[in-house]
């Protein structure tokens, strides 16, 4: 009896364990839509993130519908994460969405890498600036500098 009543407890220690450190995949988001494709993304947010002792990247993949076009051709999209000494990092990714061998996809295809990983603290902005082109960007990307924040002076003391 005594034994079955530590295995079980043992047992309910290694689940709660496993699933703290595990994290959880977003749902879907559009990430493009024309009259060839649709493009979504999903991340994986760890529950503990690499930044941290045994923890996890967190990672995106793809999934796509409709045709590529047929011609090389790209989906490049930027996001901002928090790097582990806390500064705001960016990346450039891009997807191959055109191809001269035109694929009909009726159904969801997944598109998966190791590439799609990064090591960060958190994740800020999931995806924006989407553009097309007919060459792929990835990589670090520059944002511009926002301009400084400038106070009105003071009022004056009238004089009367």
């Amino acid at each position: 009896m005594l034994k079955r009543s530590a295995l079980a407890l043992f047992s309910l220690f290694l689940i709660t364990t496993a699933t703290a450190q595990s994290g959880t995949w977003t749902a879907w988001e559009a990430l493009y839509s024309d009259s060839y494709i649709t493009v979504e993304v999903q991340f994986y947010i760890p529950a503990v993130t690499a930044c941290q002792s045994n923890g996890k990247d967190f990672k995106f993949k793809y999934r796509v519908k409709g045709r590529y076009r047929p011609a090389p051709y790209y989906l490049n999209w930027k996001m901002d994460y928090v790097e582990c000494d806390g500064k705001t990092a960016c990346r450039m990714n891009s997807l191959e969405i055109g191809k001269y061998a035109s694929d009909d996809i009726s159904n969801w295809r997944l598109v998966e890498s190791m590439e799609y990983q990064f090591t960060g603290k958190s994740l800020k902005t999931k995806h924006y600036g989407n553009a097309t082109d007919n060459q792929p960007l990835s990589g670090p990307c520059n944002k511009p500098t926002p301009p400084p924040v400038v106070q009105p002076p003071p009022p004056s003391n009238p004089v009367y």
